[in-house]
């Protein structure tokens, strides 16, 4: 035991990360904070992100941020990684006690930076009426709990203040008094141009995290590899409508209109709204690949079930009553469905990943189609181990006699 702290002391000196293993886990992740990475030796993206890992380390120590930066090995500690429901490599996840916070942004040792400075801030901090007044015309959503006093209501501070702490890089979360912002107790979330969610639930902490996670967007935001996580990992989002525009900003007089059907949903709707930049880096294999887009096509909308993989294109005009129309049109199940996971999906994705490596892209048809490329490989190397062990084994031919 003493050698371990010894050793663990020593590395946290050097600004190293540490190897944490299905022996000493438990005990050292137990208290304070820490940045984990579950990787695994073979994959390339783990590799490519140990030298801005390695940075993140140093950086943290130059700057005294109280966080430990840490590996586990998910091929010799598969228990560590069950128990955090390790999916793929390398997953980053910051933890400080019951506290899990996936980081699904960039693999830059900035980002990361960031990233980890956002979740150890205080989780709820006392905004000023001016400071109150410039949230609330900005597009950031934030959550704002209204007590009589900042000593007051402690039931209700304990409690959000539990709950933010959960929400922290998601979901700014700020406390004020009744003087400047209403009535006392109060639990609102802002997500900005007007749009007010207000909480009508016990001081429950669960609960409040959880309302605050399906109300924290608003009627349209982006999609961005944050919220794609979290999407992902909600039952109850299936049917993402989404408009792919070309730029970071996009067009405001498009998201207006997607906006504005967005407001004014019909009880058979069971969409999340979105829009997001198709042009993207991080975006352009998917664009391409799944949907079969390209940035001369954009602006474009379509509906993405994530839990079959189909998408529903609609190649209308952008207006409110066309899309809301093409909307209705899905629900009902009068738009054909294209892509998805069912084999001859599959076989179409198979035909499109050979299209883009004629066409150079084999990168992109890497990140696109893996598990079709692992497979692909994998034939070919059987297909010449059988053709060589053939002819290895066909006799050499002997010498024809003649008369």
């Amino acid at each position: 035991m003493a050698l371990l702290v010894l050793l663990v002391c020593i590395a946290l000196a050097a600004g190293q990360t540490q190897q944490l293993t299905s022996e000493n886990f438990n005990e050292l992740v137990s208290s304070g904070s820490w940045m984990l990475k579950f990787y695994a030796p073979w994959c390339t993206h783990c590799q490519k992100m140990a030298g801005d890992w390695q940075t993140l380390a140093d950086n943290l120590k130059a700057a005294d941020i109280a966080v430990e930066v840490a590996e586990v090995d998910c091929t010799t500690s598969k228990d560590v990684c069950q128990a955090f429901e390790v999916k793929g490599y390398p997953s980053l996840i910051f933890v400080n006690g019951d506290v899990r916070i996936p980081y699904r942004g960039a693999r830059t040792a900035g980002e990361m930076e960031h990233f980890v400075r956002a979740a150890i801030a205080p989780p709820l901090t006392v905004v000023s009426a001016d400071e109150l007044a410039k949230l609330r015309v900005g597009e950031q959503a934030f959550l704002l709990l209204v007590v009589d006093d900042v000593e007051s209501q402690q039931d209700w501070q304990s409690t959000v203040r539990t709950a933010a702490r959960h929400l922290v890089i998601a979901l700014p979360c700020h406390k004020t008094t009744a003087a400047i912002a209403g009535t006392a107790p109060g639990l609102y979330i802002f997500k900005g141009a007007g749009e007010v969610s207000i909480y009508g639930g016990e001081a429950d902490s669960k609960d409040i995290v959880a309302w605050a996670r399906k109300e924290k967007l608003p009627a349209l935001s982006e999609l961005t590899r944050m919220s794609a996580g979290e999407l992902s990992e909600n039952p109850d989002v299936t049917l993402l409508a989404i408009l792919l525009v070309e730029g970071p900003i996009g067009s405001t007089v498009q998201k207006d209109i997607v906006k504005q059907v967005a407001l004014s949903p019909r009880e058979s709707w069971k969409y999340r709204f979105l829009w997001m930049n198709g042009a993207a880096a991080e975006w352009r294999a998917f664009v391409e690949g799944r949907w079969q887009l390209s940035a001369r096509d954009l602006p474009r909308f379509l509906v993405f079930n994530m839990r079959t993989g189909e998408y529903y294109p609609h190649s209308g005009e952008l207006s409110a009553a066309a899309i809301s129309a093409f909307l209705d049109a899905v629900a009902a199940g009068a738009v054909p469905a294209q892509g998805g996971r069912s084999i001859p999906a599959q076989i179409a994705g198979y035909l499109t990943w050979i299209w883009d490596v004629a066409l150079g892209s084999a990168s992109s048809a890497w990140a696109e189609y893996p598990q079709v490329m692992q497979l692909s490989a994998a034939s070919i190397v059987f297909f010449i181990v059988i053709t060589v062990r053939n002819a290895l084994r066909q006799p050499a031919p002997k010498d024809r006699k003649t008369d």
